[in-house]
């Protein structure tokens, strides 16, 4: 889904709200509600819609009984109250941690973004190129037997905060489900401080508490492979340990007529998608991140000699780029001058034409009759191999791999594929059932478990409005007991009655609540700082392409 068929769905929404409106305020001319289906949530009279433009505000004061019965239930059931009183006790104890962990790990954030906003970057050259367009090629058995191609590869800049922007950093699709979990996370927390204030428990730290719980609910579902039981009984066959499986493409995708829905991509580039742990996504970090050569080599094809002389070096010389090739160097040493040509990467990339399936980092990996070549391009080419399961064509033998494996290159933007290409770990085991239900459902859990422990610890920054400042106000009031009593000669009965000494613990109530007012001011004042310096290192990094 792009931005305008979103703009599409938000503007017929509002449409069929008025449309609605129009046809209810003819029927119902006198009545004080605006929409159609109000009485069957209450009393007309206890219930109020608002329509205006495109504000809409919806009270439902019928629905206030059913708090009223519970809060009703809860005061006679004692055991239940005593049972909640100490998990409530338990969870204030929690979120006073989380206000510690919250300031940590605003600065953790800080250390990473400043040493990604001030890291020079690497001057490798990249190996990938752009010319626009799909190729296909097959791939031979020999070329899948290496696991990997041996050069180190890491993602640079990873941080303890991710930003969540459809669009920029996850697909613009996943804007509904996010809003959705964002909607339910946030509304669980509401529930939270409801439910703390009708057992007249521990009201501030209730709803970070809530969701810590769904937090933990969720994270220990997938720690105990409960997710995988439940996926196997409903008729799925987890490939995660394989790659991942496509469930599908957008038909508008240049993709959609090379990769088959169904099948396994189990590589981008030399890059192996394999997970045995559900909370690693190696396909999102590599269609996502920058990537770096840990070791500064580049790695290139050994191609003939003879072949690569005989094309031009145009493309190389000037800035039209010509489709179907993309300029090609060879490394060279003490034996090979540079040579430039204009190559096509389809005939690189298959090894039946050229030796390019043997992978080279200097001119000594290949023989004398070859070059080491890599691309000269600025932009990116990406390999894509993948696996045809039995969903796709049934009936190949397992151990031919020279069927069952095949390979694309596709060049253009890498956010492109993480668009138009929706990948998932499961697979039916038969036809009837949807591709998309474990991928669709497991989205709405990542980001509910994601979004969860985030209003955990963003509610439990020391600040003004947010449970973080309340919580941590009522801890320094829980400390005052263990402050040192005022001297004795200050104990005196004009003290007393001036009101400058607690009679009951002999402290001093002025100094109590400087203390207390400085201990908050300066929590407050650090996180305020935190959080603005890592606003400022975000933008510096987002202007800067890191």
């Amino acid at each position: 889904m792009g931005f305008l068929d979103l703009a599409v769905y938000v503007v017929g929404f509002w449409v069929i709200l008025h449309v609605l409106r129009f046809l209810s305020r003819r029927r119902y001319p006198s009545a004080s509600y605006s929409l159609p289906g109000s009485r069957s949530l209450s009393k007309p009279s206890s219930t109020n819609i608002v329509l205006e433009q495109c504000y809409l505000r919806a009270e439902l004061k019928g629905l206030n009984r059913l708090h009223d019965d519970f809060v009703t239930w809860l005061e006679k059931s004692s055991s239940f109250r005593q049972l909640a009183s100490l998990v409530y006790d338990l969870g204030s104890v929690l979120s006073l941690i989380g206000v510690v962990l919250a300031i940590v790990f605003l600065g953790w954030t800080l250390v990473q973004l400043g040493a990604k906003a001030f890291t020079v970057p690497s001057s490798t050259p990249s190996t990938l190129f752009h010319v626009g367009t799909v190729y296909k090629r097959q791939l031979q058995e020999g070329n899948t037997a290496t696991p990997h191609d041996g050069t180190q590869r890491s993602f640079v800049g990873d941080h303890p905060i991710s930003f969540l922007i459809p669009g920029v950093t996850i697909p613009f699709s996943h804007l509904i489900p996010l809003l959705v979990t964002l909607l339910i996370a946030q509304g669980l927390h509401e529930v939270g401080h409801a439910f703390a204030a009708a057992l007249r428990l521990r009201i501030i730290s209730s709803g970070p508490f809530h969701n810590l719980v769904l937090w933990a609910a969720i994270a220990l579902w997938t720690v105990l492979g409960i997710d995988r039981i439940f996926w196997s009984l409903a008729g799925y066959q987890y490939v995660g340990h394989f790659g991942r499986a496509i469930v599908n493409i957008n038909t508008e995708s240049s993709l959609h007529q090379y990769l088959p829905i169904g099948s396994i991509i189990t590589k981008l580039d030399d890059y192996r998608l394999v997970s045995f742990d559900s909370s690693h996504d190696p396909w999102t970090e590599y269609l996502t991140r920058p990537i770096v050569f840990n070791t500064g080599i580049q790695l290139g094809w050994c191609v003939a000699r003879d072949w690569v002389l005989s094309h031009d070096e145009s493309c190389c010389t000037s800035h039209n780029q010509t489709s179907g090739v993309s300029c090609f160097a060879s490394k060279p040493s003490a034996s090979t001058p540079l040579i430039q040509r204009c190559l096509p990467p389809l005939t690189i990339l298959d090894v039946k034409s050229s030796q390019a399936a043997r992978r080279c980092s200097s001119a000594s990996d290949c023989t004398e009759t070859d070059f080491c070549l890599i691309s000269k391009s600025k932009n990116v080419m990406m390999r894509i191999e993948y696996y045809i399961s039995d969903s796709v064509v049934p009936g190949i033998p397992h151990d031919d791999l020279d069927a069952r494996l095949k390979s694309i290159v596709w060049s253009g933007p890498k956010e492109e594929i993480l668009e138009d290409v929706e990948v998932g770990t499961y697979l039916p085991r038969f036809p009837f059932l949807p591709r998309r239900l474990p991928t669709t459902i497991g989205l709405f859990v990542e980001y509910l478990s994601t979004l969860s422990l985030s209003l955990f610890l963003l509610n439990l920054l020391p600040l003004p409005l947010l449970d973080g400042g309340q919580l941590l106000d009522a801890a320094l009031d829980f400390a005052e007991p263990y402050m040192p009593p005022v001297q004795e000669d200050h104990y005196s009965l004009s003290n007393l009655e001036a009101g400058n000494v607690d009679p009951n613990t002999g402290r001093s109530i002025a100094a109590t609540a400087r203390w207390k007012q400085q201990v908050l001011d300066a929590s407050m004042m650090l996180t305020a700082i935190l959080l603005s310096c890592c606003g400022s290192l975000g933008l510096i990094n987002i202007a800067t392409g890191k």
